[in-house]
């Protein structure tokens, strides 16, 4: 993962479009919507053991974010290119999860999401056109 190495440049920088802190853990939903904004719009970063004030918490032992990302993972259609892992940053336990942008459009249980500014929003469903398929294919978010 060579976006590892520059992990240090990442961690301290204010949330965008391409990143996101969460000091906890969110619910799995949560989870996929942000990764389904990201995947949407230019692909980015959610960076897990980091306050929204750029405070490094960092996560407990007993944090299980892998199953968590996992279960994120399978409420999106189709599948982004995803990249996770654990990252130590001033001894301190992190998760990162890298979302590269799709070419196709992600959705989350049918809903499509992307990122403006530094927040997720749900596009509205009127700018949602679907194929035969059942697919969602263009968005219109301007």
């Amino acid at each position: 993962m060579n976006w590892i190495g520059n992990f240090n440049n990442i961690v301290g920088q204010p949330e965008s479009q391409t990143l996101e802190y969460k000091a906890v853990l969110p619910p799995s939903r949560n989870v996929a919507q942000i990764l389904c904004s990201f995947a949407n719009t230019e692909g980015g970063f959610l960076i897990l053991g980091v306050t929204d004030d750029l405070k490094i918490s960092g996560l407990s032992e007993d944090f299980h974010a892998n199953t968590i990302t996992h279960k994120a993972l399978d409420l999106l259609t189709p599948r982004p290119n995803i990249e996770y892992q654990y990252v130590n940053i001033e001894n301190k336990k992190l998760y990162a999860i890298k979302v590269d942008k799709s070419d196709s459009i992600v959705s989350v249980e049918g809903k499509a999401y992307i990122r403006k500014g530094d927040r997720t929003q749900l596009v509205d469903p009127i700018t949602v056109n679907f194929n035969t398929g059942g697919g969602i294919t263009t968005l219109d978010w301007t």
